[in-house]
């Protein structure tokens, strides 16, 4: 039971830490970290003022990625201690899916948003 919680708690302070230096990286200044990014060719088609509205809503949509996945992980931990394989597995996989449907969307729309201005 001891190890259970121990996994959780080391688990969830891997995420946090990893979103935590994720939105570091995506608020930095530096231009290679633009450059890295998989909608680099879209960025740069916009103006200077619809960058830093673009890159402030891709971040925001990354944040709704992580918020959802986290939320489907504390499903999974739950069924992990309470030893239901079956759910803590199943949340995991709806979860990585869902979350990533998400930041899809919201990446589609958001692109959408700038193409029409």
């Amino acid at each position: 039971m001891e190890n259970i919680i121990f996994v959780i708690i080391s688990v969830h302070l891997i995420y946090f830490i990893f979103w935590f230096f994720t939105n570091k990286i995506k608020n930095s200044h530096l231009q290679i970290v633009g450059e890295w990014d998989n909608g680099y060719e879209f960025y740069e088609t916009l103006n200077p003022i619809d960058k830093e509205k673009y890159w402030k809503e891709d971040t925001k949509n990354l944040n709704y990625f992580f918020c959802v996945l986290l939320f489907f992980m504390e499903i999974m931990f739950y069924g992990l201690y309470r030893n239901w394989t079956s759910l803590w597995i199943l949340s995991l996989i709806i979860g990585l899916i869902i979350s990533s449907i998400v930041y899809i969307v919201l990446d589609k729309k958001l692109k959408k948003k700038y193409i029409i201005k």
